[in-house]
């Protein structure tokens, strides 16, 4: 091959390459507010305004955010551009033919609320599952030709998950940190009402001297104490065992 068609063919690779990237030269400012809070409990309600700019070599622009929608609000407002988008303005995940867009920039309000952690009930027990996922969910999340561009995150704020951790803090007793662990595992594999049942009960222990545990068993030593906190660790073993025999299981509809 002589240096001519060697020539040739890096321009066209550096062509391709630049034609590649064009799309990946889109931006995203947030306009309205300033600044997004870095967390946000379960179901509080936010909204705010994005610019995009830059796209007019793409083909499409891909907006996502973990936002559900208020009531029949919808997740998405574009302004004048609604009529001809209102198809996309209650779905998460939309992908905007540019074709659609003004040539420069458009602006976006996102509106909506953190999501719950899904929960469901195993088939034919009572045992209820805490899907907790991840706890990092997205404002807005914008590609552009499926080529990532930016985003913006909060941590979601579990209200269970902090009641939990607010009543384990409450137990102080070195005896009992060992079963706080336990308990802790069982509180994270799902069956939060039943980690938080046995930590409200062990907020309840009191100093030996006819101890009086979970307000049934009387205790009068520690090496009872030691038996009652083996007993208590059997049994979040047990029910662990069950939830994850009985995990597979389809949930009721």
């Amino acid at each position: 091959m002589d240096k001519n068609k060697i020539g040739y063919v890096v321009a066209a690779m550096i062509l391709v390459i630049v034609m590649g990237n064009i799309s990946t030269a889109a931006t995203v400012e947030l306009v309205n507010p300033g600044e997004l809070p870095a967390q946000l409990p379960e179901n509080k309600p936010v909204n705010f305004t994005i610019k995009i700019e830059n796209y007019a070599a793409a083909k499409n622009v891909t907006i996502d955010t973990s936002l559900v929608m208020e009531g029949n609000n919808p997740v998405y407002d574009f302004g004048d551009l609604n009529p001809a988008l209102s198809e996309y303005r209650y779905k998460q995940t939309i992908t905007l033919d540019t074709a659609l867009l003004p040539s420069k920039e458009f602006k976006v309000t996102i509106s909506g609320k953190a999501p719950l952690v899904e929960t469901e009930r195993i088939k034919d027990t009572d045992i209820v599952i805490t899907r907790f996922g991840e706890e990092k969910k997205n404002y807005y999340d914008v590609s552009v030709d499926n080529k990532f561009v930016t985003s913006d995150s909060f941590e979601l704020i579990i209200k269970t998950k902090e009641e939990f951790t607010e009543t384990i803090k409450k137990i102080s007793w070195k005896e009992l940190d060992e079963l706080k662990q336990d308990l802790n595992k069982i509180f994270d594999s799902g069956l939060t009402m039943e980690a938080q049942k046995m930590a409200d009960g062990m907020v309840n222990i009191r100093a030996p001297d006819n101890l009086l545990l979970f307000g049934l068993i009387k205790i009068e030593n520690n090496l009872w104490l030691n038996i009652a906190v083996i007993v208590f660790a059997l049994i979040g073993g047990i029910i662990g065992f069950r939830f994850g025999r009985d995990k597979g299981s389809n949930p009721d509809d």
